[in-house]
Order: C-alpha cells, then structure tokens, then sequence
C-alpha cells in the first residue's frame, strides 16, 4: 500500500512538474522552408527533356567543402542539394547537372582540403508536361 502511495505521488508531483516546463528551439519556418526547399527541384537527366516542356532559367552551382582533416570528405551529394537550392530560389522546380568535378589539396578552393563542385541548368518545367 505505501509503494502504491508513493507511486501515485511521484506521478502527481511530476504532472505538476511538466506544466511548468518549457521547450525552445531556434528551428522557425523559415528554417524549415530554406532547408526543404532543394526537395522541389526534380532532377532530370538529358534525355527527359525530350518529352518536357521548360524553360531553361540560367546556369547554376553547387559546393561542397572539407577546411578541415578530421572531417568527412567533401560530398557530390552535397554540392547538388546547395545547386537544387539555387534552382528554387531563381523559380525553378527542375534541374539537369552537367558534370561534378573533385579537386583535391593544391586544385581545392581557397581554404579546402577537398571540395566538389557541380554545375548545371535551372529549368522551370510546365507540370502538365510531367503527366
């Protein structure tokens, strides 16, 4: 009976605990929005352009970058999403990368171990063209 008592006052004292409890976080929905925004750019490969219609909205660049030894390698996968961000912020919803290219130590950019760079074309596609 006595570690049932206790029992229920701990979970007592702990509800009235939890309504005193805050959470904060610094993510907003401006955060979320920049950080999703790569995930409505399609990417299509050249020979889907055939049957597209679009509009070709400019080149754009993606890089990836390791300043430091003890990080992970710089990643295409990475220099593609920032390329896919630029894509949405010229107003497009589809790319089609030219080429990746690494460059190691002395090719790297200024203040890289390694870096990736993809290049490629922006393109507004119709979304009926898609069906």
């Amino acid at each position: 009976m006595r570690v049932l008592l206790v029992s229920v006052m701990a979970v007592i004292g702990l509800t009235g605990c939890a309504e005193n409890y805050t959470f904060s976080t610094n993510l907003d929905q401006e955060n979320f929005q920049e950080y999703y925004r790569a995930s409505s750019v399609k990417v299509y490969q050249q020979s889907d352009l055939a049957s597209l219609k679009y509009d070709k909205l400019g080149p754009v660049q993606g890089e990836s970058c390791r300043n430091k030894a003890d990080l992970p390698p710089a990643q295409a996968s990475d220099a593609r999403t920032q390329a896919r961000r630029s894509t949405a912020e010229m107003g497009g919803n589809g790319v089609v990368f030219s080429n990746c290219v690494t460059l190691i130590e002395d090719d790297a950019l200024p203040g890289c171990i390694d870096s990736v760079i993809c290049t490629g074309i922006a393109l507004r596609v119709d979304s009926e063209s898609e069906e």
